[in-house]
């Protein structure tokens, strides 16, 4: 008699015999490629059938752009997190023509399925730090105001000695705003520092810029909570028209603040203005240091191997042998899809990772200057199985960039997993005439379950399973979205949540 797994549906049905062992590829997937026997039998499960094994849950998502009229595949591969060092606090290298910033890692499973870096684009420039002004009048000279006049703060200050102050109290509509020659600000990214002591209801700031014909632009600027510093980011070609006409971004005369709404006793102070010029991009890629950790000062790239295969052909069709993101302004986190490695198992050309072997992810220059953050070196060494480096080139020796140091990464691999959950969201309302087919595709391109076939699209569906499904290693779930060019959606946004084992890690 074959071994089976009984379990309780929730709903109260009798017991079913869900999963019967001459299934030999479920059976591998839950004992782990051990014989079924009575001292290794098979797991015991959740209800509804799912391993105790499979412990941990996730989602995987992405936002897939529609082509009008056409048959549209949407392909999604499960994300899960293994090797990784969290924070983003310091700066630990700076990706230039000549300085290559990177990362040591041991190597885990066998395939990379997506990375997550937090980098910084392009060098801010110090717009005003306050620092420089001898006085209250000294600064009211440059700060012009319609009304109140600004103040320097001493004893509240986010960096340094100085701020600004400004009084929100009865001034409604009040403006403080800084002449500047005129200034090409399109792609540029603002930063600021600011405190208020009241609650974003209560007391409503915008920051704006004004050209030289006197068209505005500007931007709410929302604190989280009161009493405290902020840091704001504003993407300069985002900024919404106060009027009629939006500032000329090309020929920006002005820059300042204006209270929206006023509180009795209310203020802001701003510290800390930087200009950051308009993002470039960067360069990424992969190399295989072999089964020992490489040594600072000895080890140079070269000596291990480039893998040149980054690409999922299963998915996007192609290969490269390096990754070009584009960057946004400022510092950012960045969940980089393309960075995949050896997901593709059902294409024969398939290259795999070597799990416990080293690996190196490189950062390299491609048109701008780029801040690479890390951990907080003080705290904790947080990754024990690698380091953040650097090195000028490929031959020479990388240079380990200090005792403690790891750059912010993250490393997802895909792996087995039970979906119990599918969202698909489309930006628009399909007009009835769009039909959207769900199904799952094994890693030997065979259509293993049809979750939807052929139904009418609707704007937002969420689907919880009854019973979570399997899907092996290298599996993909698929929607094919047939478009009536006539309807208003442009893309859709696909989601799928799964129970997974927990990896094994080395960090």
């Amino acid at each position: 008699m074959q071994p089976t797994v009984n379990v309780k549906d929730k709903r109260n049905e009798p017991e079913n015999d869900l999963y019967v062992t001459d299934n030999a590829a479920h059976v591998k997937a839950i004992t782990n490629g051990e014989e079924v026997s009575e001292t290794n039998p098979l797991p015991t499960t959740h209800d509804f059938g799912v391993p105790n094994t499979y412990s941990k849950q996730t989602a995987s998502g992405e936002n897939y752009l529609i082509q009008k009229g056409q048959l549209n595949k949407l392909r999604l591969r499960p994300q899960v997190m293994n090797e990784h060092a969290e924070s983003s606090r310091n700066i630990h290298g700076t990706v230039s023509s000549g300085n290559i910033v990177g990362q040591i890692f041991k190597a885990s499973q066998d395939n990379i399925n997506g990375l997550n870096i937090t980098v910084e684009s392009a060098a801010g420039v110090d717009f005003d730090d306050f620092e420089s002004y001898a006085n209250d009048a000294a600064l009211q000279a440059v700060w012009v105001t319609t009304d109140e006049l600004a103040e320097l703060e001493t004893s509240n200050v986010y960096q340094g000695s100085q701020a600004m102050y400004l009084p929100t109290e009865g001034n409604n509509g009040n403006e403080w705003a800084r002449t500047i020659p005129s200034t090409n600000f399109s792609g540029y990214t603002g930063e600021f520092w600011m405190y208020s002591n009241k609650e974003y209801k209560d007391v409503k700031m915008r920051v704006f810029l004004e050209d030289s014909s006197g068209n505005k632009s500007s931007q709410a600027i929302v604190q989280p909570n009161k009493n405290a510093w902020y840091k704001f980011v504003v993407l300069v070609d985002e900024m919404t028209a106060d009027g009629a006409t939006p500032a000329d971004l090309t020929d920006i005369i002005k820059i300042g603040y204006r209270v929206e709404k006023e509180k009795r006793d209310g203020y802001v102070i701003f510290d800390e203005l930087i200009s950051v010029p308009p993002p470039g991009q960067l360069e990424l890629k992969l190399w295989d240091m072999g089964t020992t950790m490489p040594v600072s000062g000895v080890t140079a790239l070269d000596d291990g191997t480039q893998y040149t295969k980054l690409g999922d052909l299963g998915i996007t069709g192609k290969q490269e042998a390096s990754v070009i993101i584009d960057l946004y302004g400022g510092k950012r986190a960045y969940h980089i899809d393309e960075f995949v490695a050896g997901v593709a198992t059902e294409i024969p050309t398939n290259e795999l990772l070597n799990p416990g072997n080293y690996y190196a992810i490189t950062m390299h220059y491609v048109n701008t200057n780029v801040s690479v953050y890390g951990t907080n070196e003080a705290w904790d060494n947080y990754y024990k199985n690698g380091y953040a480096f650097t090195t000028p080139n490929d031959s020479t020796a990388i240079t380990t960039a200090g005792t403690d140091k790891d750059l912010m990464f993250v490393v997802f691999s895909t792996q087995e997993v039970y979906v119990f959950e599918i969202t698909s969201i489309t930006d628009g309302t399909p007009n009835g005439n769009s039909e959207t087919t769900l199904y799952v595709e094994d890693n030997g391109m065979i259509r293993t379950d049809v979750l939807t076939n052929s139904i009418k699209a609707v704007p937002a569906v969420t689907t919880r399973l009854p019973r979570p499904f399997f899907m092996g290693k290298g599996a993909k779930l698929e929607q094919e979205y047939n478009d009536d060019i006539t309807d208003d959606v442009s893309s859709i946004n696909l989601v799928v949540s799964y129970y997974f084992i927990p990896p094994t890690v080395n960090g």
